[in-house]
């Protein structure tokens, strides 16, 4: 009887044990929605139009970079050798026009020699800042226009939409 009543209280407690390791997960969700209507908001400014001044002291500058191979295999997409000699390009006017103080070289020309140790960049230009920034007018909106090739000019030299 002691064994029963002692086996009794063991399996109750065994019972008791197992439900109280079962974890009790409490979820709660909600979910609302009303109607709404998208917005997506354009904004429009006036175009800058600046002239472009070439700096005459300095005349027509020539500048060599050069590249290592490591900086060369960051610069390169591969399989694309176009795409590689732009942004070659693309460094090399970067760093003329900061040794030069300027904001861009016009009509340059580039010379780029490539081997297995890197690359050299010659570039020559003549370096030009912007000056009188103004707000566009109607006459620049239709210059604007044709450099986008949204106007054509006709033969008497007056301008229309395509």
């Amino acid at each position: 009887m002691k064994i029963k009543c002692l086996l009794s209280i063991v399996t109750f407690m065994a019972i008791g044990f197992s439900l109280q390791g079962q974890k009790t997960v409490k979820v709660d969700f909600q979910s609302s929605q009303s109607r709404f209507l998208e917005t997506s908001p354009n904004a429009y400014m006036k175009p800058l139009v600046a002239e472009v001044v070439v700096d005459k002291a300095k005349g027509r500058i020539r500048d060599s970079w050069t590249i290592d191979a490591i900086d060369l295999s960051s610069r390169t997409i591969e399989g694309n050798l176009a795409a590689t000699l732009l942004n070659l390009k693309s460094y090399a006017l970067f760093k003329s026009a900061e040794k030069h103080n300027c904001d861009m070289i016009i009509v340059p020309t580039f010379d780029i020699h490539i081997t297995n140790t890197g690359a050299t960049i010659s570039v020559a230009g003549y370096p030009a800042n912007f000056s009188n920034w103004t707000t566009g007018t109607t006459a620049d909106y239709d210059w604007i226009l044709l450099e986008r090739g949204e106007q054509q000019i006709t033969p008497d030299n007056s301008t229309m939409k395509k």
